[in-house]
């Protein structure tokens, strides 16, 4: 018995000891280069996660990846970055914000190399990001192309009959487009004039940033595109890259010099940010909005995305205020959904704005209401890729009494009160209830454009004119009132900070919220998630993401907005 003991007490102190070194700080040397691989999906969710979190979404959070470009910005033993660029499923707005991150560690003397090491036939994300480097390389074998942009978008209009089913679709204004996905075979003529003057805008805005981080003429880079280099030589030949080099070349001497000391991107987390002298100062909250709005609480991802609840966002709000934070930043990623919902959020957004300033920052998409909600805030900033607006209303509802009669199901509705099945998916609407309806969908409209109006110091006339359901690009919503300021979450952090009147940005010490769960209710919530986060196949899932809104919608009145699709 008691050797037992023993072992069981040098098997405690062994696993002490695992975890003390795990979690200790690495050792940094002066002269060090920063080595992150770049690869897959970066998830809209604060950092810090734990095994559980990731058990529930295994993607690695964007803002770690950020928070790591900003300690190495501050640390005087980092002396450059060697970043890979493999294959991303990252969004453009996202891409921007990494770009102006690698920006900042230029401006503070530090040299970044990039390796394109992109297996993809199409690499233009890929090389957005890398083409920020003060030197750009790729692998001898590279598959890499710089092909252009393409917008690619799924309607389900076709599929209804072939299933017995009657779709009933309705949209307020004509720029809508989550109807046209879900009732339509193809684009409406509305919805390709939106759709060709967003694209036109992210293409222009893609090829400035590439021709000013490469020294090329802007009216260069749209005849290199035309041409499509799709070898290293090529890529070289057109001024888009600087060699050849295989990533274990570029490790053993990223900086063109004596070989430099390493550092990994999966080690260098476990740096402190307090140990650069950042942070420890006053609390500014950050409060993320991410997937399609719903009422109740927020549910973990799975084959069709995460859902932000309202009362989830109701409980970060108070938690944040109790805690008497100075400012609060609103980190939307989301297309929209349940106006009820947007509603309750954009009301939360307002009531703290009296007390504490409240600054949103506009992920790859902050559509219809996810820009419903971001509207209340005192400042909205956005990259310029990010796609916002569609302030409009969509409602659908399917009638299956055809495919319940081909699977031989019999169905009767008995009724009490001349509207009581309004929403029975077993008949169409008669036209009493499509005018009710409509008139419903024109009131939650006419709300959209006051909140909007009141949120934004515009005329309701002038929020309408921007409004009609249409898309825009960060840098277009910027031009038309609906964005204060371009930039990402660092600079979103820079506003809520300066209207706090916090002098010292670099002091400020960010809280997320809601707090975290407490583990019985976070293993709870994990066996209830548990057949949401199964992953479908490659194709499955590439499809599953261009109609997620549509797949997270139920019957009734929505504030939808389809994220645009750019993809390489």
């Amino acid at each position: 018995m008691r050797i037992k003991k023993r072992w069981i007490v040098l098997g405690l102190l062994a696993l002490a000891v695992f975890v003390l070194l795990r979690d200790s700080e690495p050792d940094v040397p002066r002269g060090s280069y920063l080595v992150i691989d770049l690869e897959g999906n970066y998830a809209e969710l604060p950092p810090g996660r734990d095994a559980l979190d990731r058990l529930l979404d295994d993607r690695p959070a964007f803002l770690d990846l950020l928070a790591t470009l900003r300690k190495a910005r501050h640390d005087e033993r980092i002396d450059g970055v060697l970043l890979r660029v493999q294959d991303t499923e990252l969004g453009w707005a996202q891409a921007q914000e990494i770009r102006a991150s690698l920006a900042g560690l230029q401006d503070a003397g530090k040299k970044v190399v990039s390796l394109l090491d992109s297996g993809s036939f199409g690499s233009n994300r890929e090389y957005f990001i890398a083409s920020a480097a003060d030197e750009l390389y790729l692998p001898p074998g590279s598959s890499a192309m710089l092909n252009g942009m393409a917008a690619h978008f799924v309607f389900l209009g076709g599929v209804w009959e072939k299933i017995d089913i009657d779709m009933e679709v309705e949209q307020i204004r004509e720029y809508k487009s989550m109807g046209d996905m879900i009732g339509r075979r193809g684009m409406s003529a509305a919805h390709r004039v939106a759709a060709d003057f967003l694209l036109d805008d992210l293409y222009a805005q893609f090829g400035m940033s590439i021709a000013l981080s490469r020294g090329l003429e802007p009216g260069e880079l749209p005849a290199v595109v035309d041409a499509c280099p799709a070898s290293p030589e090529a890529f070289m030949d057109s001024g888009l890259a600087d060699g050849v080099r295989h990533i274990d070349q570029l490790r053993e001497n990223p900086a063109g010099g004596p070989s430099p000391p390493l550092v990994y991107e999966e080690d260098y987390r476990r740096v402190s940010a307090s140990s650069l002298g950042l942070g420890g100062g006053e609390r500014v909250a950050v409060i993320h909005a991410a997937g399609n709005i719903v009422n109740g609480e927020s549910r973990a991802g799975g084959a069709t995305g995460a859902s932000v609840g309202a009362d989830t966002l109701a409980r970060a709000f108070d938690e944040a205020l109790a805690d008497g934070v100075k400012a609060i930043v609103l980190r939307v990623n989301s297309p929209g959904g349940s106006p009820q919902a947007s509603d309750q959020v954009w009301r939360l957004v307002r009531a703290a704005s009296r007390t504490t300033p409240v600054v949103a920052s506009l992920g790859n998409i902050a559509g219809s209401g996810g820009y419903y909600m971001a509207s209340a805030a005192d400042r909205v900033l956005a990259q310029g890729m990010s796609i916002t607006g569609s302030i409009g209303v969509v409602l659908f509802k399917p009638n299956v009494a055809g495919l319940l009669g081909r699977l031989g199901i019999g169905s009767e509705t008995l009724t009490r009160g001349r509207y009581a099945g309004l929403m029975d998916i077993s008949k169409g609407f008669d036209r009493a209830e499509l005018s009710l309806v409509r008139t419903q969908m024109e009131r939650s409209y006419q709300l959209f454009l006051r909140r909007v109006a009141r949120g934004r110091s515009l005329g309701i006339d002038d929020v309408d004119s921007v409004g009609g359901g249409r898309v825009w690009s960060g840098q277009q919503a910027l031009e038309r009132g609906l964005v204060d300021e371009i930039g990402g979450f660092e600079q979103a952090v820079s506003a809520a900070a300066a209207a706090a009147a916090l002098e010292d940005i670099d002091a400020v010490e960010l809280g997320y919220y809601p707090r975290r769960e407490k583990l019985g209710e976070r293993l709870s919530r994990l066996r209830g998630s548990l057949v949401s986060t199964v992953k479908l196949p490659p194709l499955l899932g590439q499809l599953a993401e261009l109609v997620e809104p549509a797949a997270a919608l139920r019957p009734g009145v929505q504030l939808l907005s389809p994220a645009l699709p750019v993809i390489n």
